[in-house]
């Protein structure tokens, strides 16, 4: 009898792990890549007053992956070089279309009126001074002596928020000239 149960219970065992073997092997549920046709906003409408949106683009395959090291940012600032914090900022998720990493952004809360430098930039993590790396800036691109001199800004007049502000940046912290 003592052989018997052990004989069984090692068929038992082997019929569960060959069960759990062929379930493994199931059919996995894959979200397909984004097309080439990537827009992160389809809405023609002007957004509401205080919000700006667009796709940043960026061309460089040295990317830094965020999580514990960091993450992706576009801020607005109300004056450049910035004075103080951001009026405004949101956190970009990156998706890979073709060759090139793109991410949408929506600055939401900014006041109605007013102007504003939009700026794409990796933050380091933990933060300190020196951990905001810019890595584009709407009207510049990834120039670093137009981000210095001549940047662009989005106006909003106090009726209606600004969309596709696109522009493009980098992904390597190597390639971004500007810190703060």
């Amino acid at each position: 009898m003592n052989t018997s149960f052990r004989t069984h219970t090692i068929l038992f065992a082997l019929v569960v792990v060959i069960a759990v073997f062929i379930y493994s092997c199931g059919e996995d549920t894959v979200t397909p890549p984004p097309t080439a046709n990537f827009n992160c906003f389809t809405d023609t409408n002007t957004p509401a007053a205080g919000i700006i949106n667009g796709t940043i683009s960026f061309y460089d395959t040295n990317r830094v992956y965020p999580g514990l090291n960091g993450y992706y940012d576009v801020s607005a600032y109300t004056s450049w070089p910035p004075a103080g914090p951001p009026s405004a900022s949101d956190s970009i998720d990156l998706n890979k279309v073709n060759d090139v990493y793109k991410g949408c952004y929506q600055l939401n809360n900014l006041p109605p009126s007013g102007t504003f430098y939009i700026v794409a930039a990796f933050i380091k993590l933990p933060y300190a001074q020196g951990s905001v790396f810019v890595s584009g800036m709407y009207g510049c691109d990834t120039n670093a002596i137009c981000i210095f001199t001549n940047p662009g800004t989005v106006i909003l007049n106090g009726s209606a928020g600004a969309k596709n502000i696109n522009f493009n940046a980098d992904l390597d912290t190597a390639n971004m000239q500007i810190r703060f």
